[in-house]
């Protein structure tokens, strides 16, 4: 994947992130189980959760357990999610304003 690339998949990312009003719930399967439609038999595929994840500030995570004992991330139900201006994500998506800056708006 190409620095732009991962540029761009790194802001879709933060766009839905910033999307969430009140909570954002983060999760992802450790396991999964794969069903190709030529194998006739399932394997299994070992997942991870998002890179972007890890580039949020600890300070705004709460893990909590989820079913079978994984951890989930969640936003802290004390943090205020604002609404984000045009000019605001405009700015975000070219480039010209940091994950944590967007973050603590």
């Amino acid at each position: 994947m190409s620095s732009e690339e991962m540029e761009e998949e790194r802001r879709l990312a933060y766009v839905g992130i910033t999307r969430a009003k009140y909570k954002l719930y983060l999760s992802w399967a450790k396991q999964r189980n794969i069903w190709p439609a030529c194998a006739g038999r399932g394997n299994t595929g070992y997942q991870t959760r998002s890179r972007f994840v890890d580039e949020i500030p600890p300070s705004l995570l709460q893990a909590t357990e989820g079913q079978g004992g994984e951890s989930w991330m969640t936003k802290k139900s004390g943090i205020k999610i604002n609404a984000l201006s045009d000019d605001t994500l405009d700015d975000f998506l070219s480039g010209n304003m940091s994950v944590e800056e967007l973050l603590n708006r």
